[in-house]
């Protein structure tokens, strides 16, 4: 099981990349109609504030050398007069592919919470930000092609995923809502693939309100077991559905 290793590949570019990932993973155990949509869906969809605040932290912490193309200073006139339009329009223009539009709050929010991580002592003294940022990784997976983009695999031999939330104190019931113990797991296969070294992954949860409060997070095996289970679930699906050329949805049965 030989891995690609691309640094320097831009994230649109990532994207647009026909392979698995953890949120096609759990399309996958939704079903594999959900999964199809999904594909589809995605080279339209629009990001949230949300994911719009979270990739703006990412820039900031981790390429700050993007920050300048990738993530612009609005314009601060209102769209009212012909004039602030045509400032607006001018701007709107000189974007670059992929760049983020944030209003002036979600930047100052983005700013207060890289900020926060860029000076947090624990985090200073693990060295989790010192490594190859974004590098995209790609390999198959029991036939399946699949695709991951550590935030950072650090000097030290962790891979470091770094994450917005509203309460990083309750940042376990943000592990199960939005599985992040799966994506855990896939991290960790991809490091395995590329043959890096990977002694465990580690969360920066960082909170999107003052004071931008921080915990570093490693999950149990416990559940990163229960996130390889699921994966290998929904490989067994795509194999079957690759094979069969159906992508079915709910079994057709009363429940």
């Amino acid at each position: 099981m030989t891995a690609q290793i691309h640094e320097g590949l831009a994230i649109g570019e990532y994207h647009k990349l026909e392979r698995l990932s953890p949120s096609g993973i759990g399309a996958l155990l939704r079903s594999p109609a959900h999964y199809q949509a999904q594909r589809e869906e995605w080279a339209t969809r629009e990001p949230s504030k949300a994911l719009r605040i979270g990739s703006a932290v990412h820039l900031l912490v981790l390429e700050p050398e993007l920050v300048p193309t990738m993530l612009p200073v609005a314009p601060t006139v209102p769209k009212r007069s012909n004039a602030d339009k045509a400032t607006w329009a001018e701007w709107e223009a000189s974007l670059a592919p992929g760049a983020l539009r944030l209003t002036a709050d979600e930047r100052e929010t983005a700013e207060s919470a890289a900020a926060a991580v860029l000076t947090h002592e624990g985090i200073r003294r693990a060295e989790l930000l010192k490594g190859r940022a974004e590098v995209s990784i790609l390999w198959e997976q029991d036939g399946a092609p699949c695709k991951a983009r550590p935030d950072l695999i650090t000097e030290r031999g962790f891979v470091v995923d770094l994450k917005t939330t509203e309460d990083a104190a309750d940042f376990e019931r943000s592990v199960a809502q939005y599985s992040y113990h799966r994506q855990a797991a896939w991290l960790q296969m991809a490091a395995a693939a590329a043959d890096i070294e990977c002694k465990g992954v580690v969360f920066i949860a960082v909170e999107k309100t003052a004071p931008y409060g921080i915990r570093t997070v490693i999950l149990d095996s416990i559940a990163l077991v229960q996130g390889e289970r699921e994966i290998e679930r929904a490989l067994a699906a795509y194999r079957t559905c690759t094979d069969s050329g159906e992508w079915p949805c709910y079994p057709a049965t009363l429940d």
